[in-house]
């Protein structure tokens, strides 16, 4: 009768805001299988009959193959083929495709790794959409290309993944192929060189720099030879320089990561989306974008502390690619969501208990609105899955496995969608400290989006001249603090179960009776311009729930007749 409740609320809700868009949207949500043709979201459909990946690239891109396949092995997907040229005829398999413009013809089911630069309108045609928009998920390894895909492509962010290039672990590079050549960068290899370029040089920006270069070093420029082939030019010289082909281009990770995982010494330029690349900072040299003089003079020095044991020690994914492929994986079903326990997050897990953000990089636009106010939390980038609510829930899992496995005792999360002005900010700072004075609390919410019919006020009083209660239910996930407890059943959170009726994470987390702090009126806002990226109505209809819910928490707590308690 709960259920029935609520829905017949929201509905009335959604009426009453006007929005047809929400009413349709769950309409086919809960009708679509009875409707031919209706489909609300993205669906993927992995219609094969073979096990394992065949990886299509070109010979440019077989590094980027290699890290796809270290990953493929390591959760367990075999067999993985990586083919430099596109075969007669594909298998009935998962295919991933890099760079799916290049092949006459494409597999019938493919994932496609967009690899192109979208400073540049050369591949960005209709027949290329076209062949992005027919494949079951987008890898996207750029960020600023995220944008992009969206907002000229009209593709769908449910459609996109986003999937930094990243190094790969030492000794892995092209192992199993024609060799381990990962060594090749070593001392043993006679240095012929000071500097070698590779890529193609015959353009007047690059020639600009290579020519200003060659007056002072020794330059090896290589061109058009892949693989072994290349690393073997590449390990005579003492550093590699990387000089963009344009004048606003992207930063060439591939180029760089191939590098890195050689071993070799790096001297780049800087690009227009450095903000995506910090973690590469103590591994490669940068300098600004155009400053033939700086990377002349940056180079010199590099040169002259160049020795065995300059060369920092890499992590084996400095971009954190196999955390971003698995959850790739995972929301399509082909990796079971364990196997991200084991995987580090690309944040800083002890930055769990100081606050983090909630939000996907695919959303960009709410991304970058959350960054702007709360430019101290960093983001973790939230888990998908093709239901909205199971990646939610597996963000939140995640997320609470991490902190305690770090043995942290609280865990804040602001979700993208968050409005907290000046006056928020303190009174949430004073409640955080209530709240991780008296451990025996599970939960500090900063809204309830509703409230169950059965919630009872357990504790009422004031603290620091605010007006506290303590409810033994929950729903809302905007901008809560965990306690231990809290995190415990977080972390325990069944994935198996689909019923988005019981198990979204709010609702599963109201079953199981948590003490719950709640600051009266509440703290935080929801932000009304945004649109709900789980059940698919604007947030404007949140506020009526939201306004009706304190109402009648207020209401509650004049009624109670709990002794209000000092702290």
């Amino acid at each position: 009768m709960n259920i029935i409740r609520r829905k017949v609320r929201t509905f009335l809700l959604l009426l009453k805001e006007g929005d047809w868009q929400g009413i349709a949207e769950r309409l086919v949500r809960r009708l679509g299988p009875l409707i031919p043709g209706k489909a609300l979201d993205h669906h993927p459909v992995i219609d094969v009959s073979l096990p394992g990946v065949d990886i299509i690239c070109t010979p440019h891109t077989r590094f980027v193959a290699q890290r796809v396949s270290v990953s493929l092995v390591a959760l367990g997907i075999t067999p993985v083929r990586i083919l430099d040229t596109p075969p007669a005829r594909y298998a009935r398999r998962l295919h991933i495709v890099i760079c799916p413009q290049m092949p006459m013809k494409l597999p019938h089911c493919y994932i496609a790794f967009q690899m192109e630069q979208s400073v540049s309108s050369r591949w960005f045609n209709e027949s290329y959409r076209k062949r992005l928009e027919g494949a079951v998920a987008i890898m996207e390894y750029s960020l600023y290309n995220v944008a992009y895909l969206q907002e000229t492509f009209k593709l769908s962010h449910q459609q996109i993944f986003y999937t930094p290039i990243s190094n790969l672990p030492a000794g892995c590079l092209d192992k199993g192929h024609q060799g381990d050549v990962s060594s090749l960068a070593d001392n043993n290899t006679a240095k012929m060189y000071d500097v070698a370029f590779y890529g193609d040089a015959n353009t007047p920006r690059r020639q600009a720099f290579l020519n200003a270069l060659e007056k002072h070093y020794c330059v090896l420029r290589i061109s058009e030879i892949f693989g072994d082939e290349l690393y073997i030019q590449l390990a005579k010289a003492r550093l590699i320089v990387n000089v963009h082909y344009y004048e606003d281009a992207l930063l060439e990770t591939t180029r760089l990561y191939e590098c890195l995982s050689l071993g070799h010494a790096v001297v780049s330029e800087k690009s227009v989306d450095m903000e995506e690349h910090a973690t590469l900072l103590p591994y490669v040299t940068f300098t600004p974008i155009g400053d033939i003089e700086a990377m002349v003079a940056a180079i010199g020095k590099r040169l002259e502390t160049l020795s065995p044991n300059s060369f920092p020690t890499l992590p084996n994914d400095i971009a954190h690619f196999h955390f971003y492929f698995t959850r790739l994986m995972v929301a399509l079903d082909q990796a079971d969501a364990c196997q991200l326990d084991n995987i580090a997050p690309p944040i800083d897990p002890e930055a769990l208990s100081r606050g983090v953000g909630l939000s996907l990089p695919e959303t960009y636009q709410r991304r970058a609105v959350f960054q702007a106010e709360f430019p101290d939390y960093p983001i973790f980038p939230g888990l998908r899955h093709a239901q909205g609510w199971r990646g939610c829930a597996l963000s939140y899992r995640y997320m609470a496995r991490q902190a305690r496995a770090c043995g942290l005792n609280a865990m804040e999360v602001r979700e993208d969608d968050v409005c907290m002005d000046a006056a928020a900010r303190q009174r949430w700072a004073r409640a955080c400290r209530l709240f991780d004075e008296r451990p025996e609390l599970d939960v500090l919410s900063g809204l309830m989006a509703d409230i169950a019919d059965d919630v009872a006020i357990l504790e009422n009083f004031e603290y620091e001249g605010e007006h506290y209660i303590v409810i033994n239910r929950m729903t809302s996930t905007v901008c809560n603090r965990y306690g231990t407890r809290a995190m415990g059943a977080l972390a325990d959170w069944p994935f198996e179960d689909n019923n988005a009726e019981r198990n979204t994470i709010d609702r599963y987390l109201e079953r199981l009776g948590l003490s719950v702090l709640v600051p009266l009126p509440f703290i935080v806002q929801h932000r009304a311009d945004s649109h709900s990226t789980l059940w698919h109505f604007q947030n404007t209809t949140y506020d009526a729930l939201i306004e009706a819910s304190e109402k009648r928490l207020m209401n509650l707590a004049r009624q109670s007749s709990i002794n209000h308690k000092g702290v």
